[in-house]
């Protein structure tokens, strides 16, 4: 079973700096006279973290020439946000005075399901609790905002023997609900679909919680893996007020202790979020942060009990609880063995089926732009894509058959003779118009990719961060930052799991699409093609002189397509079963 779940009532013992501790009895023990634990006031501020505004993100724009403006990170309600250091939840700051440096921990167990005999999905607000599915049945959820913005994730319900049925409890990510309003589920199955939805009210009180952009099916707690972008949202606060933040771990099981603190700085409205990028953890674990504010009120909750086990209710601004987990380590290079197929003069072609996916991104990614906005489920059709850019060599075999025109300019970046020597040969072919790319394809019995099919093949339907997974890219995976200054082989770097190359960083690649920047808030949702005209035509995957946050499976961008650069190559798709 999972070590904690929505219904796994993990009960914690928090003896908390300010904090005031009315405990209540037990069946078989008189109840203890109520006492007030009062400690000393913690000092007025720490040494603050770093704080980046969020207009110096338009820093971060790519280095290329002719690039759109990058918009600041935008979440709704929120104006500013805070970059705190990797390390920060290591770093080791002086327990402010009368601190309880250790805390209790303890645990029962419980099964969320009640002996269902048929497909049975529970809506509660923003928790899922599936049952009695089929085994290995796949079942999707799907989230609806009061701004028509959408989310879906897929899931599958694992079967315990000891109970004799399939159960998962599921929980949508806090970021995904920042407006209020109403928002609609749907729950849905080749067994069952179900419906249902829920309020979000405005935040009138101080509270916290985390985030992170990549789906964990164990999160109705708060899960956090380290190396994974994390970030955390506090509002209901004082306009501009220093919000003292303490963080505990568990240094052993059954207990927490204190790790470290910081501050949280809250804007007008009296909110704040802070990023972090590469969050280091101590350990694996159960973590608590505390939030301590000006305005506290009491927190009363089943989750925490005194050492002897009974519940107490804390005086206290906010309280968020997470499970800390170390990522696995990815191989820099494993891609799988796929299933290669040839058509035409199209001869290295993988299956990418057709399906659902989340098409664009969420607030919850702190690189998000509105032109990748709202994320919303479309349905491609089956069709099969190049495993890697078309290469100097293919283009130049297209030539010479007389399908495509010769180049106006044979170099790259740093090599004069880039497109005509041999040693290139299996480099990606660039400095390529759209309509260059066009004829390339139809030459080789294809066409380009929509920009929605090109997503699904990068992204798939899981919703990867990247190409290759949800860790950041580095230079034994991709091509980027102008860390090599100039193009490399169309074979080498990472793999997606379907087998496909390169489809982050080397050479950005045309697809069919007219740029549309509000697009998304359009398209069909199934088989989109982009808008009926345009001034630019949308180009994807990033290159070998872009910045990280470009290589993301969901970045959009744009060029004339009457013109070729040498950051811009393509891949053709068919839609022709071999």
């Amino acid at each position: 079973m999972f070590r904690h779940s929505l219904t796994h009532n993990c009960l914690v013992s928090l003896l908390v700096a300010f904090v005031t501790v009315a405990c209540s009895s037990t069946a078989n023990t008189p109840p203890p006279s109520p006492s007030s634990i009062v400690l000393a006031t913690l000092p007025a501020k720490l040494t603050p973290p770093t704080v980046l505004p969020t207009a110096g993100l338009a820093a971060m724009a790519a280095t290329e020439t002719a690039s759109p403006a990058v918009e600041p990170i935008q979440f709704p309600g929120y104006q500013n946000i805070e970059f705190l250091p990797d390390n920060i939840l290591l770093t080791s700051q002086p327990a402010p005075a009368n601190v309880i440096q250790s805390l209790a921990i303890s645990g029962i167990g419980g099964f969320p399901c009640g002996g269902e005999t048929v497909p049975a999905a529970y809506i509660n607000g923003s928790h899922i609790r599936l049952c009695a599915y089929p085994p290995g049945e796949q079942v999707t959820i799907e989230l609806r905002g009061p701004d028509g913005s959408s989310f879906s994730v897929t899931v599958q319900p694992e079967y315990y023997p000891e109970e004799g049925m399939t159960w998962l409890p599921y929980c949508f990510d806090d970021v995904l609900l920042l407006l209020p309003g109403l928002y609609q589920v749907k729950v849905k199955s080749t067994a069952r679909s179900q419906t249902g939805s829920f309020m979000v009210n405005d935040v009138t009180r101080p509270t916290v919680f985390l985030s992170q952009s990549i789906a964990l099916l164990n999160q109705c707690i708060g899960h956090i893996l380290q190396g994974e972008p994390i970030l955390i949202f506090y509002a209901g606060f004082l306009p501009s007020e220093v919000v003292q933040v303490i963080l505990y771990g568990e240094s052993q099981v059954g207990s927490l202790a204190y790790i470290t603190s910081w501050t949280a700085t809250m804007d007008e409205a009296g909110r704040s979020v802070q990023h972090i990028e590469a969050p280091q953890l101590p350990g694996e674990g159960d973590y608590v942060v505390v939030a301590l504010g000006h305005e506290r009120h009491e927190i009363d909750t089943s989750e925490l009990v005194d050492p002897n086990g009974h519940p107490i209710k804390i005086e206290a601004s906010a309280i968020a609880r997470f499970l800390g987990s170390k990522a696995q380590a990815e191989s820099p290079r494993s891609p799988p063995t796929p299933a290669v197929v040839s058509v035409g003069h199209l001869r290295q072609l993988i299956h990418v089926a057709g399906g659902d996916f989340a098409m664009g991104s969420t607030p919850g990614d702190p690189f998000s732009e509105p032109i990748e906005r709202p994320q919303h489920i479309v349905y491609i059709s089956d069709f099969w894509i190049e495993q890697t850019e078309v290469s100097n060599a293919k283009y130049a075999a297209c030539v010479a058959a007389g399908g495509c025109t010769r180049l106006q300019t044979i170099a790259s970046k740093t090599r004069l003779d880039y497109y005509t020597n041999l040693a290139y040969a299996d480099y990606p072919v660039i400095n390529v118009t759209y309509e260059q790319a066009v004829s390339y394809c139809r030459w080789a019995g294809g066409r380009l990719p929509t920009e929605a099919e090109w997503e699904k093949a990068a992204r798939g339907s899981e919703g990867r961060l990247y190409p290759w997974g949800n860790s950041p890219p580095s230079r034994d995976i991709a091509n980027y930052g102008k860390i090599l200054g100039d193009t490399t082989p169309v074979s080498a770097y990472r793999a997606t799991p379907l087998g496909v190359l390169n489809m982050a960083g080397n050479a950005w690649e045309w697809v069919s699409d007219w740029f549309g920047p509000t697009y998304h808030t359009s398209s069909p949702d199934r088989d989109p093609a982009g808008p009926a005209t345009g001034t630019e035509r949308v180009v994807r995957g990033g290159s070998w002189g872009s910045d990280p946050q470009f290589l993301r499976t969901t970045n959009r961008y744009s060029r004339n397509p009457a013109k070729g650069y040498d950051s811009v190559g393509f891949r053709c798709v068919t839609t022709t079963a071999p």
